[in-house]
C-alpha cells in the first residue's frame, strides 16, 4: 500500500518588520492511500481540517493581537483595552 503525505504552510508577518514577529499556519495530510480512489480521502480530510480550523484561527488571532499590543502599546488603547 504505497501512501502519500501533503502538506501545505503559510507564514505571514503580523508586527512591524523591525519586530520580527510572525505566525504560521500549517495543513498536513498523511497517508494517502494510493491504491484506493484519493478524493474520496481528500473529502475526509476537508471535513477535518474545516472542523479544527476555527479552533486554530481563534487561537492565532489571539497570539497576534498579543504581539500587536506588546510592539505597538497604541493598537491596545485604540482597541478599547
Amino acid at each position: 500500500m504505497p501512501t502519500i503525505d501533503q502538506h501545505l504552510g503559510m507564514t505571514v508577518r503580523v508586527g512591524p518588520v523591525e519586530s520580527n514577529q510572525y505566525a504560521r499556519v500549517d495543513v498536513t495530510v498523511r497517508d494517502i492511500n494510493t491504491d484506493l480512489p484519493i478524493e474520496p480521502q481528500l473529502d475526509s480530510a476537508k471535513i477535518a481540517v474545516n472542523a479544527v480550523w476555527p479552533f486554530v484561527l481563534k487561537a492565532i488571532d489571539l497570539e497576534i493581537t498579543k504581539i500587536q499590543a506588546m510592539t505597538n502599546p497604541k493598537l491596545e488603547k485604540d482597541n478599547g483595552s
